[in-house]
């Protein structure tokens, strides 16, 4: 996809990639619990049928945790990826009329939507360079509501460097054992490119860049591994 003015640049902008997502989330099996809670979050501040946004929503992996949780909830799926969000409507099916796709960058999209009580983004901001994911940040944060809330689960690096490397070595074992051999190399590539400083979420940093934004009240709910659940309230 040609990048306009004003755009986000994609690192996992990769057909590949695409292609074999199923096969690469089954190396993580610790997401679906990381799912499910921010489904358990947005459900504990949930108002009665509640549109909220899903930033990267791909397929609706992210999606199906809560539309199932809340029953009453619709969700806007938004993400750059048409090959993803053309699978949309069979992964998701069961819920059909309960979400809505928008193909569309994500600060483009923010800079014209109506604001939301809660937006939500799941694996996709450690995509972007630092300069950008400052600007999908400020973005999130004049779209919500004052008190909405923003839920961010990523890879975000421990404080510790050991404990980083040991995690990564770990993870891409896992993706040697059950992938072939090609999608291996390619995920394990972007997943190296992700310890860059270009681009590497460290758990801190993170943190810092949410409160200066002016987010009020910024909480690490849970970590498992290598990933994190922050609640930030406007």
């Amino acid at each position: 996809m040609e990048l306009r003015d004003g755009e986000l640049v994609n690192r996992y902008d990769n057909p590949l990639l695409s292609e074999y997502y199923s096969e690469i989330v089954e190396c993580l099996p610790e997401y679906l619990e990381l799912r499910n809670i921010v489904a358990t979050l947005i459900k504990e501040r949930h108002l009665p049928n509640e549109t909220v946004l899903d930033v990267g929503s791909g397929r609706g992996d992210s999606a199906r945790p809560i539309l199932e949780a809340i029953k009453d909830i619709s969700i806007d799926l938004l993400d750059v990826s048409p090959e993803l969000l053309g699978e949309a409507d069979k992964f998701l099916g069961q819920y059909k009329g309960r979400y809505q796709i928008f193909l569309e960058d994500a600060l483009v999209y923010l800079n014209r939507c109506l604001p939301y009580r809660t937006i939500y983004s799941e694996f996709t901001v450690h995509n972007f360079y630092q300069e950008d994911k400052e600007k999908l940040f400020e973005a999130i944060y004049n779209k919500l509501t004052l008190e909405g809330n923003f839920i961010l689960l990523d890879k975000i690096q421990h404080n510790d460097p050991d404990v980083v490397q040991e995690l990564s070595d770990a993870q891409n074992e896992r993706y040697r054992e059950r992938l072939e051999p090609h999608v291996a190399e390619a995920i394990i590539a972007h997943e190296r490119d992700d310890m860059g400083e270009e681009v590497r979420m460290k758990e801190g940093k993170t943190i810092e860049k949410l409160r200066k934004i002016g987010f009020r009240e910024v909480t690490i709910i849970q970590r498992i591994k290598r990933d994190v659940v922050i609640r930030a309230t406007k």
